[in-house]
């Protein structure tokens, strides 16, 4: 029997739909002998991961022993250190990740959830996926910045499903979903004003903030009562009117200022919208009384 169910997004899903995850540093630690490293901070996440040997991990003022299969989540900004023990060879591998693009500052915040240690079995999926990425660094082979991508969004979806199995640990009220979508619509607002004069479309918006096309214009109708098409193009008409009203630049040079084909497309288009065209609505505007300064 074939089952069918429409899928919906988690909250996860959204903030990676809106976010790079950028690895900027691999390195891989191993020593025979006694090793500690001095309390420091980074400005990217760090994660490392135990393969073998025991230890110790100072994390923001917080004691764990390190054995392994442990996983460490070390957020930006968070003093930390690590040591290990003599008797047996250490080897612990450390990744330092940048998130980038819409949802970074989301997904930061369920990273500062997961600061601390995270254990899974030894020789577990998870370590094997480390293998991988340390693999792919070495041979960086075409396309392999996106490969450890892929891998680290699989390491983040077990440590978020792993933290919320602990109903103790829950995401932070203040990222509730119509917040989440309030500030990446701000932000897709913004975006298309600064690139309105680019032939920005729909599709280019949903490509830039990393979302499929349809969904995205779903969310703007729902959150704001308009398509991102009529957003895009309310914007275009103001700039638009703006253009005819307060400066002498020539109707002809306009198409590209306003991300349109050609002048005949300007005229066609402002006609559609105002049911004047753009001569006519430059000499009603310069015909109107001016108010007293």
């Amino acid at each position: 029997m074939i089952r069918q169910t429409h899928l919906t997004s988690s909250e996860l899903d959204e903030c990676f739909w809106g976010t790079e995850l950028q690895c900027i540093y691999m390195h891989l630690a191993e020593a025979k002998d006694r090793w500690e490293c001095e309390m420091h901070t980074h400005e990217e996440l760090e994660i490392g991961y135990v393969f073998q040997g025991t230890g110790i991990y100072q994390i923001g003022g917080e004691t764990y022993e390190a054995h392994a299969g442990d996983l460490f989540v070390i957020p930006p900004g968070t003093p930390h250190f690590e040591t290990h023990d003599a008797d047996v060879p250490f080897e612990l591998m450390f990744l330092m990740i940048r998130h980038d693009g819409a949802g970074a500052e989301r997904l930061n915040a369920f990273t500062k959830e997961w600061k601390g240690r995270h254990s899974f079995h030894r020789h577990s999926r998870i370590q094997t996926r480390f293998e991988d990425i340390c693999r792919e660094i070495v041979a960086q082979q075409a396309g392999y910045l996106s490969v450890i991508d892929g891998i680290l969004r699989e390491i983040y979806i077990k440590l978020y499903r792993k933290v919320n199995d602990n109903p103790s640990k829950q995401i932070p009220a203040s990222w509730n979903k119509s917040e989440r979508n309030r500030q990446v619509l701000s932000e897709i607002e913004r975006y298309v004003e600064a690139h309105i004069s680019n032939s920005i479309t729909v599709e280019l918006v949903a490509q830039h903030f990393f979302y499929h096309p349809k969904y995205l214009s779903r969310l703007y109708k729902e959150e704001k009562g308009e398509t991102l098409a009529e957003l895009i193009s309310s914007i275009r008409l103001r700039k638009a009117k703006l253009l005819l009203a307060d400066t002498i630049i020539p109707i002809e040079q306009m198409a590209d200022l306003l991300g349109l084909s050609s002048i005949q497309y300007v005229y066609k288009w402002f006609k559609k919208e105002m049911g004047i065209t753009p001569l006519e609505y430059r000499m009603q505007i310069s015909l109107a009384p001016k108010e007293p300064l």
